[in-house]
């Protein structure tokens, strides 16, 4: 998902062929269409030196149509790859998350039936240590685009930060294989928290659980560490520019004006096209329409534990690990915030102390965020974007724009004339 446009990932209705044809969001026509304006221009020029100096830049079109045939078997098996890789990503990225989900569910289970203190504290310990993984996780896979170390994910302890940082330096990759050394002690623990340990097998499935994460783990940064063959995409790419570019007089041959202008307009969006396509699947942890948005797929899972967390050990338990987890990012948002020294800083702050309130709605006990209150929430995403814009616009000393309605702004207002 573009994290500069709130449209969320790329959808469509493959039945409506005039909203597929015309949609913009997600297309490459925004890339490709400089190619297909210059080619097109290409032509008009070609018959413009004909007809004032004489010279004919056009030849026949038979040794064209037989490099065109090699450019597209290049284009089509490149293409075929890059989505092969495409989809292996997202299998893996499935995997890693289904095995942490397996994880949690799996030790709920096991213990249903101790509610003994400690064994509540393990499994909270092992839900939150689950949830840090996956979390890290997402820090690498966003590295290219975020630039944050694993190492610097505000979720983690101060303790889980300096071992990363002393382990392991700037190899942010490995952060997640520490993190599941961590995961299994804490799962070997049972041993000391519950009453009845956990059976072998059991233990075992737990185990598995962490070993199918490390799996997928390892096969996802195969497929990162290991790029597209370059001897592949620069011969593509020669072909396809030294084709594309020559396509105007082949064209002009045996063709008018109008009709090469319309060819060769629609043939580079084809050729041209499927590159950008290629382009696009390559790298697929981005911030572009298209990319995979793991961020959300990860926090869909941290709901599920807290679900899990609520059903066997109750709402304190449940909020006690979002506490666990999310009171060093809320700390690390609030110094970000307050040191804008802006009214949406406090805004946002107080709010923010908030999403730990009333998380259960007392009417049916269900663990589920009361729409009111959720409404006037921020994501994280929407705070950070704001922190950002009030650095520039403070920096540039431009007028704010309104970032709130008439409604929050009397809330604003009311949190600042009780702080002072």
């Amino acid at each position: 998902m573009s994290k500069t446009d709130e449209r969320g990932p790329v959808t469509y209705r493959t039945e409506d062929h005039l909203g597929v044809v015309m949609q913009m969001y997600g297309s490459v026509w925004s890339k490709v269409l400089p190619y297909c304006i210059v080619n097109t221009l290409l032509v008009v020029i070609i018959v413009i030196i004909n007809n004032q100096w004489g010279i004919d830049l056009s030849f026949s079109d038979k040794g064209h149509k037989t490099m065109g045939s090699l450019v597209s078997f290049l284009l089509v098996s490149r293409a075929k790859i890059s989505n092969a890789r495409y989809m292996e990503s997202r299998k893996l990225i499935s995997d890693i998350v289904k095995s942490c989900r397996e994880l949690a569910q799996h030790t709920i289970t096991f213990t249903r039936y101790e509610h003994s203190p400690l064994a509540k504290e393990w499994r909270a310990d092992v839900a939150r240590r689950t949830i840090i993984l996956l979390r890290t996780v997402v820090s690498v896979l966003q590295y290219e685009t975020k630039g944050i170390h694993a190492w610097q994910v505000p979720e983690l302890t101060v303790d889980e930060q300096q071992a990363l940082r002393v382990a392991l330096g700037e190899a942010n990759e490995r952060s997640p294989m520490v993190l599941a050394i961590f995961l299994r002690t804490a799962i070997a623990k049972h041993v000391e928290c519950l009453e009845k340990d956990l059976d072998v097998n059991q233990e075992l499935k737990l185990l598995e659980c962490t070993a199918d994460f490390v799996r997928a783990y390892h096969g996802l940064m195969k497929l990162i560490t290991t790029p597209f063959p370059f001897p592949l995409v620069q011969m593509t790419r020669t072909f396809l520019f030294f084709w594309v570019f020559t396509l105007p007089c082949a064209l002009l041959n045996d063709m008018d004006l109008v009709i090469s202008m319309f060819m060769a307009f629609f043939t580079t969006h084809c050729f041209v096209g499927l590159e950008f396509v290629s382009i696009e699947l390559d790298d697929p942890f981005g911030e572009d329409p298209n990319d995979f948005d793991v961020k959300a797929l990860a926090e869909v899972a941290y709901a599920d534990f807290y679900v899990s967390v609520h059903d066997i050990d109750g709402r304190e338990a449940a909020d006690t690990l979002r506490n666990a987890v999310h009171k060093p990012l809320r700390q690390e948002l609030r110094t970000q915030m307050l040191s804008t020294n802006t009214r949406v800083s406090i805004w946002n702050t107080r709010y923010l102390d908030r999403e730990q309130e009333d998380f259960c709605d007392d009417s049916n006990a269900e663990f589920v965020p009361k729409k009111k209150q959720m409404s006037k929430l921020l994501s994280m995403g929407d705070i950070q974007n704001m922190i950002a814009l009030e650095k520039q616009q403070k920096s540039s000393r431009k007028q704010m724009v309104p970032l709130f309605d008439e409604d929050q702004m009397q809330a604003i207002d009311e949190i600042q004339d009780g702080q002072v």
